[in-house]
């Protein structure tokens, strides 16, 4: 019995020396990597490392740490940001909270689908914000702004980043030429993007353009997606359109809507369908 194990137990031991003779082999590596760096030779360094960082499996996570890092040093070194970038995004995984891969990610700057994603949590808290209170929104739609204008090249065809870059322009820029064009981009992108809809058609309203301010609060009727607000500019928008008593009844149709989402909205409406009604006589 005792003949048998012994051929088991020589194999086993030999594997465990094999398999950290490996790890103490691709280690070497990376300390000779770092004396070539602290000679100025960045290439050789960075080619070995990189042959290193192809095998990481074989490696500790706290060795995989430092070399992703010291990488990412050299690259910066170089000046090559975005290669940085990768591996100060590595290192991240690996240890989050490290305060040296925090600094690192300082001197490489935000990874752009990390702002992104940012950015567009602020864009709907800041549409939160803006229906409860008209301007508490802006501070953060400041702070999205840059993130934005770069995602309209970047996410060309993501509707959401011409949203976004919409709602900058309105409500920090106070430009509603790029505006009107950012949305009219969304809409193109997403027929069914409501929340454009919406801002168009009040952009709009607010231009005098009532036709086509009536189009685009229609949407949101007709997608099911209209609120209090859209039914209501939809009936005084009827309204200015000089509507006679046999059309009464789309008025009374969105006045309906508009108070079924909230009655505070029925005297208002009311006394202009009054209006309408006098002035149709």
């Amino acid at each position: 019995m005792s003949r048998l194990k012994w051929p088991i137990n020589l194999f086993v031991f030999l594997l465990f020396v094999a398999v950290h003779w490996a790890k103490a082999a691709n280690w070497a590596l990376y300390k000779s990597g770092l004396q070539e760096a602290k000679q100025g030779n960045h290439g050789k360094a960075l080619r070995r490392w990189m042959s290193l960082f192809k095998k990481r499996n074989e490696l500790s996570k706290a060795q995989q740490l430092r070399l992703s890092v010291v990488m990412a040093r050299v690259y910066l070194k170089l000046g090559k940001k975005k290669k940085a970038g990768k591996l100060v995004g590595y290192a991240e995984k690996l240890a989050p909270n490290n305060k040296t891969v925090k600094a690192l990610r300082k001197k490489v700057g935000l990874d752009f689908g990390i702002a992104y994603e940012t950015a567009l949590e602020d864009l709907d808290t800041a549409l939160l914000n803006e229906r409860v209170s008209p301007g508490s929104g802006v501070d953060l739609l400041k702070g999205a702004m840059p993130t934005f204008e770069k995602a309209v090249t970047q996410k060309a065809k993501d509707p959401r980043a011409h949203f976004g870059l919409a709602l900058c322009q309105l409500y920090v820029k106070s430009d509603d030429v790029g505006a009107e064009k950012s949305l009219l981009k969304t809409t193109e992108l997403d027929r069914s993007h409501f929340d454009a809809w919406t801002k168009l058609g009040e952009l709009y309203e607010r231009q005098g353009k009532v036709e086509k301010s009536f189009v685009c609060f229609k949407k949101c009727v007709d997608g099911g997606k209209a609120t209090g607000a859209i039914y209501a500019a939809l009936a005084k928008n009827l309204a200015k359109q000089g509507v006679d008593r046999n059309n009464m009844g789309e008025i009374v149709e969105y006045v309906n809507g508009a108070v079924k989402d909230d009655p505070s909205y029925g005297d208002g409406i009311a006394d202009m369908i009054s209006d309408v009604t006098v002035s149709s006589r």
